[in-house]
């Protein structure tokens, strides 16, 4: 997790196509936001934050 004080990296396009098919599969998939972070053992945030490609602050 970044600190307040450093610099934000820009999000690249190849981030920003991984979280958009993230996003893709858990909705085929029918799964909610909080569902896949719980088979991924991980928090809702993060799966947010990986699907706009931004980071969990």
């Amino acid at each position: 997790m970044r600190r307040p004080h450093e610099p934000v990296e820009p999000i690249t396009d190849v981030e920003r196509e991984v979280g958009h098919r993230l996003q893709a599969l858990r909705i085929a998939r029918g799964l909610s936001r909080a569902e896949l972070a719980s088979r991924l053992d991980t928090t809702e945030a993060e799966v947010i934050a990986w699907e706009t490609a931004s980071e969990v602050i």
